[in-house]
């Protein structure tokens, strides 16, 4: 299939009071004011790998959270599988290839812990989170996404990796919420994205999907040890920002 072309970058994040621009040492994507990298047709794609990956996420892989603001209950339907360490050698190859472009992007990050995510058809779409704390002024990885398979999807908040979610300041500043973006990638494609960029899994309403995830750290590899979801941790002023998506079809 053809390459879809990536929306186009939008304007600076500009940040006030409580939603201020934070310091970012140490933070790999601090300077991106979209808050993630699109790269297209990174690594190719055999046949055999997909089918690798689709088999053994949908035969062994465990239920993750799938609920949301709109739809509070988890439809089950999606899941995630850890990708072994000592993989097949063609996969062992595509891991190998992936790790050397995310160095090539942001050097000195390593991918690891690699799972397949998959999704049924008929996934609804994940609540809005961060993968790392949101809290902390620096943020010590990233997360990659790559395509096994066309019409992928993700959506995000750019410039949400900036929001301080500490409430410093005035947590009454007046300025437009961020507006959500869906990424789509095709099979070969790569996102990268900053640990506390709140973002969601994107619904698959009519077939199924199987991507890969990652984290993507210096050492010592630091995973994170929750997921932080804007409903649930995110204060007052960080939902103002970023408001609940609507499901597809109300958009």
């Amino acid at each position: 299939m053809g390459k879809k072309t990536p929306d186009p970058p939008g304007p600076p994040v500009q940040t006030r009071g409580s939603l201020r621009r934070l310091p970012a040492p140490r933070s790999p994507l601090a300077g991106n004011d979209l808050g993630y990298v699109y790269s297209p047709n990174c690594v190719p794609v055999t046949d055999r790998t997909l089918g690798f990956f689709r088999s053994n996420a949908r035969k062994r892989g465990t239920r993750i959270f799938n609920h949301s603001e709109h739809h509070p209950v988890s439809d089950r339907r999606r899941s995630q599988w850890p990708v072994p360490s000592r993989p097949c050698p063609g996969v062992g190859a595509l891991l190998a290839a992936l790790a050397e472009k995310v160095e090539q992007l942001l050097p000195g990050l390593q991918p690891h812990h690699w799972v397949a995510l998959h999704s049924e058809a008929g996934c609804q779409a994940q609540g809005a989170h961060a993968d790392y704390d949101p809290f902390q002024a620096a943020c010590p990885g990233v997360g990659v996404l790559f395509a096994l398979e066309d019409d992928t999807a993700l959506d995000v908040w750019p410039g949400s990796h900036r929001l301080d979610w500490s409430g410093a300041g005035d947590p009454s500043a007046d300025r437009p919420p961020l507006a959500k973006r869906r990424v789509r990638l095709d099979q070969g494609d790569l996102l990268v994205f900053d640990g506390r960029l709140v973002h969601a899994g994107a619904d698959y309403p009519h077939r199924s999907n199987v991507r890969l995830h990652c984290c993507a750290s210096a050492p010592p590899f630091q995973v994170p040890g929750q997921t932080w979801l804007l409903l649930k941790h995110a204060p007052d002023h960080v939902r103002r920002q970023v408001p609940a998506p609507l499901p597809t079809g109300l958009q």
